[in-house]
Formats: C-alpha cells, structure tokens, sequence
C-alpha cells in the first residue's frame, strides 16, 4: 500500500488538478485513492507521510465526498492512536478543523479523560491545542477541566508548557466574549421561564373547511405567525443565554489555572518552560485575574528577574501589559541601574521595553540619563551624570549598542545634540566597534552630519 501510495503521489503531485477518468468534472480533482480503495486501509495511510498529505487534501475539499465519509469512518475510531502518531495527528488536527460538528464532538469524546497524557507526548499535544482552538466552549471546557491538579506537571514538561499557554488563552478569550455579550444586554436569568409562558398563552385554531372558519383560520394564521415570530426570537435569546453561561464556565477555568502558579510566580518565571506560560497569562488576562502574578513578580529583588535569561522576558511583558504602576516601579529600578542593565545580555533586553511602552516623561527621563541630556542643560553644556566616556562605552558595547540605538530612533532635537557631542572625540575608534551602526542611524537621521 505504501508502495502505491508513493506511485500514485510521484506520478501526480499534491493539489495537482487531475480530471476524473470516466464521465467526470474535469475542473474536480480526481482522489489518488477512491472510497471503495480507500476502505479498509485509512489508519495505514495516516501513518505514511505521503499517505497523511493525501487525506488531509481530501477533507480540505468543500462538501462531502465519499472518499472523505470513509476518512471520517476509519479515522475517528482511532483518535488517540493517530493523534500521537508523526504523521497521523495532522489527520486528526484537520478533521477537528475541517470536518462537522458531529466529526468535532466525535473527537472531543475520544479525547475526553486524555488530554494531560496527550498534552505530555510530543504530538498528542499539538491535537489538545487544536482542540482547544475549534471546539465549543462547552466540549473545550471538559478538556480544560482535566488539568486540574496537573497544571504544574504540565507547565514543567516540554510539550505540555504549549497545552497550559493554549488553556490561558481559551480560557482569557471566552471570559472576554462572555464580557462583551453580558454587556451587549444579552438576557440575563430564566428566558426559558419567559418563553415557556409565551408559548402557552395562545390556542390555535384548526381549519375545518367551512368558509367562516376559513376567515377564522386565516385570523388564526396570522397570529400563529406572529407565535412563530416570538417562539424564533425566544429559541434566539435561549441559544445567547446558554453560549454565555458556557462562556462564562469556560472562562471561569482560569481560576484553578492561576491557582497553581501562587507562591511559585519568581519561580515560575525563571524555568525555561514556566515563564512561557506567565508571558501568556500577562498577554491574555486582564488586570483583576493577572494581579497575584504581578504581585508575586514585585516581592523581592527586582534586580534577579530582570537579569534572568528567563524572566527577563516575564519583565518585559509586566512592562507592557501591566498595571501602571508596575510599570512605573520596574522603570524606576531600570532607571536606578541604566549603565549596567544596558550592557547586560538579558537585562538590555528590558531597557529597551521601557524606551518601547514607558510614558513620555519616563522615556525622557531614561534617554537623558542615557546621553546627559539633563545635566547638561543645567550646567551650561558640561554633561557630568553621563559623560561622554561612558556614553562612548554604551556605543561600543555588544549589547548596550542595541540601547543606544534605540535612543537614537526615540531622542528629541537636544538629545541627538548630545549624543553628537558626546561622541565625536570617539569616532574614529567606534567605527571599528558595534557602535559602527549607531554612527550610520545618527547621519540618516540628522541630514547632512558627517563623522
């Protein structure tokens, strides 16, 4: 089989527009593999690499196909085998994009009591992360609820890290739907209590052939019409209701999620996989549920995170989704420690996030104290609080330069003056040095300037 397969395939490549053989539409593309070859033989071919190609074309086609009812038939009896299999979990991924709401609740039931041991496996967890992606708030929901009491195992493990950051995000999302319907003035309480009285408040008439009853019946049509009318807008209120309330549940499930990480942020968010899922919860989650995480990441130094390979980056996204004055506290600390963050590896990296997402003043505040801007202007043109040495030593240094840049694109009129200044007694030894750039950023952005 895996012989035809890869004859069939080399002979008429993927997507290549084959007309039928017989009495076909020439503009469909002719199936490599009809249903009656298909039959028997799918979970064979999900686990060939050509094979997987294949199959995923087929249900990729719009409608339904015979070739694609016997792919849904043999496939989803065998989900969990094929979602940890190379080729066969982009199969079970399509079906949960492509195929209906039957082929995606069938899914869901196959992995219902697997997601955490799917999420662990290198391919399984890309399937639970699609999953959480395309199925229903009320069938994501089952899914979200089984890493309850798993979701520091989870975060600890190379394939489930993806799983948690893709449960901060189904969940941050469906609170926020929930959010906009509940204030969009969608029905709250018993609509089906309303309905139900609505429903039973009027008799229909049946028509009995007679003329009278037929001005009676056409009377009575009128008004079921208008039942019809009111029974349609109260099926419509009932559907909006019940989305929001498994909307709400879904969203809700950031709760135990949150749980988890308590007492463990710092922690957390110096782990290479852990600070993955905090960036998320920051990114994603508004400020009421992401407060503790905020809270956790300001005890202590503030000094050891920023200069973390891994919580830098926890650093920056506090910076950038934040409350403000978590903001204005990790700016401030930055600030206090400008020369030697700038020329740290990892701590350069949130500099520039401060220069990126701190306000105007702040910005200023940082470049100033950067270029000596602010002495300088207070002492007659000799900068003393940032001298042009060490301005010179940002320039040339192998990640401050990066800085430096940065304040280039940033500095106002007075404080490219003060770089200029700063920097000319040093051209000719920068041009030799990563600052090298910086010289080329100054000269494009002040015409006429030659170093």
């Amino acid at each position: 089989l895996a012989a035809q397969s890869h004859h069939h395939l080399a002979a008429a490549p993927m997507g290549a527009p084959l007309a039928r053989a017989q009495g076909g539409n020439a503009q469909q593309p002719a199936p490599i593999f009809s249903s009656r070859d298909l039959r028997g033989r799918v979970a064979q071919l999900c686990r060939d690499q050509h094979g997987s190609r294949f199959l995923q074309s087929q249900l990729d086609l719009p409608g339904t196909t015979p070739e694609k009812a016997v792919i849904l038939e043999e496939v989803l009896p065998k989900t969990r085998e094929l979602a940890t299999d190379v080729f066969g979990n982009y199969v079970v991924q399509k079906v949960l994009t492509c195929g209906d709401a039957a082929a995606r609740d069938a899914v869901a039931a196959h992995l219902k009591g697997h997601a955490v041991a799917l999420s662990l496996h290198v391919y399984g967890c890309r399937v639970i992360q699609k999953a959480l992606d395309v199925l229903p708030p009320s069938l994501a929901f089952d899914l979200v609820a089984e890493f309850k009491g798993n979701v520091l195992c989870c975060v600890h493990d190379q394939n489930g890290n993806h799983v948690v950051q893709k449960c901060v995000e189904t969940t941050s999302r469906a609170a926020k739907t929930a959010a906009e319907l509940a204030a969009s003035g969608v029905p709250a309480g018993s609509t089906e209590d309303g309905a139900g009285a609505k429903k039973s408040g009027g008799s229909k008439k049946q028509y009995d052939g007679s003329p009278d009853a037929a001005s009676s019946s056409e009377a009575a049509g009128s008004s079921e019409e208008e039942e019809e009318d009111d029974d349609s807008e109260d099926d419509d209120n009932d559907d909006t209701t019940r989305t929001l309330t498994e909307l709400e549940a879904l969203g809700a499930q950031m709760g135990f999620i949150l749980d988890s990480f308590v007492g463990r942020v710092r922690d957390l968010a110096m782990h290479s996989y852990g600070c993955r899922v905090l960036q998320r919860v920051l990114e994603h989650c508004a400020h009421e549920q992401s407060t503790r995480v905020l809270d956790e990441l300001r005890e202590g130094e503030l000094r050891q995170l920023i200069e973390d390979q891994y919580a830098n980056y926890v650093v920056q996204h506090a910076i950038e989704f934040g409350r403000p004055d978590d903001r204005l506290l990790l700016v401030a600390c930055v600030r206090a420690n400008l020369a030697d963050f700038s020329r740290h590896k990892f701590a350069s990296n949130v500099v520039e996030k401060c220069l990126d997402h701190g306000t105007a003043e702040e910005k200023k505040q940082l470049i100033d104290e950067i270029v000596g801007a602010a002495d300088a202007s207070s002492q007659g043109g000799a900068a003393s609080g940032a001298s042009a040495a060490s301005l010179r030593l940002l320039v040339t240094d192998a990640f401050a330069n990066y800085v430096i840049q940065k304040v280039v694109d940033l500095a106002d009129a007075q404080q490219i003056a003060a770089i200029v200044n700063g920097l000319r007694p040093y051209v000719a030894q920068i041009k030799h040095t990563p600052g090298k750039h910086i010289l080329s950023r100054l000269e494009k952005k002040c015409p006429g300037l030659k170093f």
